[in-house]
């Protein structure tokens, strides 16, 4: 029962830790079984939402392989720059991303952790990511906008029994 338990929870801590930063997956788990149930907190948190411009255009002109290849490399980069930043991957839509500071966990900077995140993307991540779409042959690069909100959300999982998400909503996800 022991041995089962503990493969159990390291892989519950594999697959969290892909979806938000270490920290919060350690206090997460130090909760137990009840952190991981349906329902949700209301709290205040700044909320992320990515858009890559022309992707769409870009995807109707190249072969699947090619259009999967760099979508996942985008992904990867933004993702990298949100998680650093101690941001939440809530989910992917496409070509975008909707991201969370604050939540799961209280952050009291977490719209400054927002705005770093922002910056990083678009100063550093966004310019690389395109030297490389254009060294490798797959196009121009993109521009991309990234809306922030700060505001209180419901945020938790959603779902059901069998198949639950994290997400937040209220007006300041709308």
């Amino acid at each position: 029962y022991y041995l089962f338990a503990a493969f159990e929870r390291q892989r519950v801590r594999f697959t969290f830790s892909r979806f938000v930063p270490e920290n919060v997956v350690d206090q997460v788990l130090a909760g137990g079984e009840e952190e991981l149930q349906l329902g949700g907190a209301k709290r205040e948190c700044t909320l992320m939402f990515t858009d890559v411009r022309g992707f769409t255009t870009y995807s109707e002109s190249r072969e699947p392989t090619e259009v999967v290849e760099v979508l996942n490399r985008y992904l990867g980069e933004m993702t990298d720059a949100i998680m650093d930043h101690g941001g939440t991957l809530v989910t992917y839509m496409g070509d975008g991303i909707m991201a969370v500071f604050g939540a799961p966990l209280d952050q009291e900077d977490h719209a400054d952790r927002a705005i770093a995140a922002s910056r990083e993307i678009l100063d550093e991540r966004l310019p690389a990511f395109c030297d490389w779409m254009r060294e490798t042959g797959r196009g121009e690069g993109f521009k991309m906008g990234i809306g922030l909100n700060t505001g209180v959300v419901m945020s938790g999982q959603v779902g059901s029994k069998r198949r639950m998400e994290y997400t937040t909503i209220g007006d300041t996800t709308n």
